[in-house]
């Protein structure tokens, strides 16, 4: 008969020693899957801020797709060295855009609308305020309406409660009339002969 020495047997762990290594491990477990949690929560929270940093404006998109179109017109507001305007539509695309630039710093409680007058009569298209930094003064807006031909758009500071009222009470900033915004036709070269 084969006689191997017999192993020493090691004492079985006690209950509370179990428990223990048990608690340990659990209390190891909740708290890695609690980091990862924040991890992943902080990951997300700062690519939606990376992204929203980065995101295009619905202006900015609604203004190209309008300049890609093929009914595309602008109209440059006529300024002598105030604010600028142009307005850009096309009507295939039922869309309006305003372009602005060099407005005054708003005062409390106030917002720039824009207006368009068509026979003497006001129809609010838009409110908005303007960029800070570096754009201070400007906006790329999205009007409500498509600008027709014999339309006024004007550009005023209104009191934000007072855009309620239906008619402009500020003062115009910026006026492009579409009666100016004629196309003329391009001109044909004649050859005398």
């Amino acid at each position: 008969m084969d006689e191997t020495p017999a192993r020493p047997t090691e004492p079985a762990p006690s209950t509370e020693a179990l428990q223990t290594i048990q608690h340990r491990n659990w209390t190891r477990n909740i708290a890695i899957a609690v980091v990862s949690a924040i991890v992943l929560i902080g990951l997300g929270w700062g690519a939606g801020m990376i992204a929203n940093q980065f995101a295009t404006p619905e202006s900015e998109v609604a203004l190209a797709e309008i300049q890609a179109a093929s009914d595309a017109r602008e109209q440059p507001a006529e300024t002598q060295g105030g604010p600028e305007g142009t307005v850009y539509w096309s009507e295939s695309l039922d869309r309006a855009v305003l372009t602005v630039k060099g407005l005054p710093e708003l005062g409390d409680g106030e917002e720039f609308a824009a207006w368009y007058f068509t026979e003497e009569t006001p129809r609010q298209v838009g409110a908005f305020k303007t960029a800070s930094g570096a754009e201070a003064g400007s906006a790329t807006v999205e009007l409500d309406a498509v600008w027709q031909e014999g339309d006024v758009l004007q550009v005023t500071t209104e009191a934000s409660a007072g855009l309620s009222s239906g008619a402009p009470e500020g003062e115009v900033l910026i006026s492009i009339d579409s009666a100016t915004g004629e196309d003329e036709p391009a001109e044909e070269d004649t050859l005398d002969g």
